[in-house]
């Protein structure tokens, strides 16, 4: 994870020079003249699914959202959940953008948000000194609340495909058993998204 955050910090450092020193393109910058956004978006802040963003200005907004449900005893390939679901909503504000070329733009914000999410998973329970097969059981229903700041880089090529990294610190509280302390954690959240602007 330590890696991770490195690379993105170096990344940011080289989009941010380069960004400062690229003159803009004459006129008016690829978000200002493609505002909006569809995409697909994953995060603990941003949510994990379908997203929309919109640039107001230098500022940014961008709901995203999505629900994995697959009835109990179905569950598989890895995915052990019956229900997870998560919505987010980041709110962005650009602290330099550019024109680098009439193939690609880009821009560094910083980013801050909140995100709702739940998740119930599929218990199997093994009897060691019996024969029969695993039974499976519903668990309980585990809420969750996340907010988070950070900072984000946006790259956008041939005017329309933009991909934006995030990294933000998160604090996320669970709704597990234990105490309050047991239940909140504070960790880097990396989030990655591509999405068409127009």
């Amino acid at each position: 994870m330590r890696r991770l955050g490195v690379l993105f910090v170096v990344i940011l450092l080289v989009i941010g020079a380069n960004a400062l020193s690229a003159r803009e393109a004459e006129g008016s910058l690829n978000r200002d003249r493609n505002p909006n956004a569809l995409g697909f978006q994953t995060g603990s802040i941003s949510g994990s699914g379908l997203s929309w963003q919109r640039w107001f200005g230098p500022t940014g907004l961008q709901i995203a959202g999505g629900i994995l449900y697959r009835p109990p005893g179905q569950t598989g390939f890895g995915f052990r959940h019956i229900l997870d679901y998560s919505v987010g909503v980041e709110v962005q504000r650009s602290v330099v953008a550019s024109d680098f070329s009439e193939r690609m733009a880009g821009q560094l914000y910083v980013v801050g948000g909140v995100n709702h999410g739940g998740i119930i998973e599929e218990v199997w329970e093994e009897d060691p000194e019996s024969e029969n097969r695993p039974e499976r059981s519903t668990g309980p229903f585990i809420p969750s609340v996340s907010v988070g700041v950070g900072l984000g880089i946006e790259f956008v090529f041939f005017e329309h495909f933009s991909i934006p990294f995030e990294m933000l610190y998160a604090a996320v509280w669970r709704g597990v058993e234990g105490s309050f302390p047991d239940q909140l954690a504070v960790d880097l959240a990396p989030q990655i998204g591509i999405r068409y602007r127009f």
